[in-house]
């Protein structure tokens, strides 16, 4: 008898007992086919990005670089993997916080792999104000005068794309700044050679006239 009794203070018990029961049941339930429905994470790869917004010209240095995980579809072409940032080159134009730091970001073998069959990249030094007026990627023309007023300008190069603009110190610079331009090898001679004996200007046709 005391057996019997026992096995129905059991049954009362489960019965008593089986909507929480079964809230648990089901609840364990759910978080199982979450867990087995859920997609395993996606493959991620490290890539070099620029840790702050950057300013073209300036030597990128090792506080310039951050590193996050992209998925490989998203990863651009030409994008540094973080040990192999090439530190200390030139940054060619501004780069915004966050994005990734590729070959054409760097004024280097990455640009001068970009550039037309026949140009070369050279550098002049122009006018300050003359600089101002131009930034990365316009197309412009050079023009170069005699300082003592003997002559007139003439045009030296036509169609001169600017690559970057390098920082530097206008008070030391002697009033002028430098840029980096990319136009034919012979264009680049004439240059270096007007470079010598007069000051050279540059000017931004308007698009239609390019």
């Amino acid at each position: 008898m005391r057996t019997a009794a026992l096995r129905r203070r059991g049954r009362r018990a489960v019965l008593r007992h089986r909507r929480p029961i079964a809230a648990v049941l089901l609840a364990a339930a759910v978080v199982v086919a979450v867990v087995v429905a859920r997609p395993p994470a996606p493959r991620t790869v490290p890539v070099a990005v620029a840790a702050r917004d950057l300013a073209g010209g300036l030597p990128l240095a090792d506080e310039d670089v951050a590193t996050v995980l992209v998925e490989p579809d998203l990863v651009p072409h030409g994008a540094y993997s973080p040990g192999a940032v090439p530190l200390g080159r030139i940054v060619a134009g501004p780069v915004r916080r966050g994005l990734p730091l590729t070959d054409a970001a760097v004024v280097g073998p990455g640009l001068a792999a970009q550039l037309a069959d026949g140009d070369v990249l050279v550098t002049v030094h122009v006018r300050d104000p003359a600089a101002s007026i131009v930034e990365a990627g316009d197309l412009v023309r050079v023009i170069a005068t005699d300082p003592r007023g003997s002559a007139t300008a003439v045009v030296v190069a036509d169609a001169a794309r600017v690559v970057t603009i390098p920082s530097v110190n206008t008070a030391a610079g002697g009033g002028t700044s430098p840029l980096v331009l990319a136009v034919p090898e012979p264009t680049a001679l004439a240059l270096s050679g007007a470079a010598t004996s007069q000051v050279l200007d540059v000017v931004v046709p308007a698009p239609g006239a390019r």
